[in-house]
């Protein structure tokens, strides 16, 4: 019912000229509510997103990369060991695009490992930070999403 009643509001999401990002689960990765979450925070930014859905082989996620300009490819895994059996094609994949992961199953280790931006799982700080990180320039490997303002000393 939650799923059905927000795809409600993705009929428009490919539309207007801002950035492009498209939204994936990756294989074995049935969990997407958070992902439709965080691409309905980005559209209200003024993204344009082209969303593949649960469970989508990487193959199909790069051919959906390789067609027009694309500002980011957002992966989101919630299991742990989801992404192992795909690192090398995770790496390829952040090798030709702005390869962006997310979710309790993506360490640090893994997005330097595949050249990707590791931004954190609540899907409101993910949509400002990957707006932050495009304002400043082209998503790639080695740049680093800005700090949660929430989670600093002092507050």
């Amino acid at each position: 019912l939650i799923r059905r009643r927000l795809g409600a509001f993705t009929l428009t999401w490919g539309g207007g000229r801002g950035p492009r990002a498209i939204l994936a689960c990756p294989p074995g990765e049935l969990h997407d509510v958070a992902l439709i979450c965080f691409g309905l925070l980005l559209r209200r930014s003024g993204w344009r997103i082209s969303y593949l859905g649960q469970d989508t082989p990487i193959d199909a996620i790069a051919q959906a990369a390789a067609v027009g300009r694309v500002d980011a490819v957002v992966l989101a895994a919630t299991r742990t060991g989801v992404l192992d059996p795909v690192r090398a094609a995770l790496a390829q994949l952040g090798e030709r695009h702005p390869l962006v992961l997310a979710g309790p199953a993506v360490t640090d280790a893994l997005a330097t490992e595949v050249h990707a931006v590791r931004l954190p799982f609540d899907p409101a700080t993910a949509a400002q930070q990957l707006t932050a990180l495009r304002r400043r320039g082209p998503i790639g490997p080695g740049r680093v999403a800005p700090p949660d303002p929430s989670t600093s000393a002092g507050c």
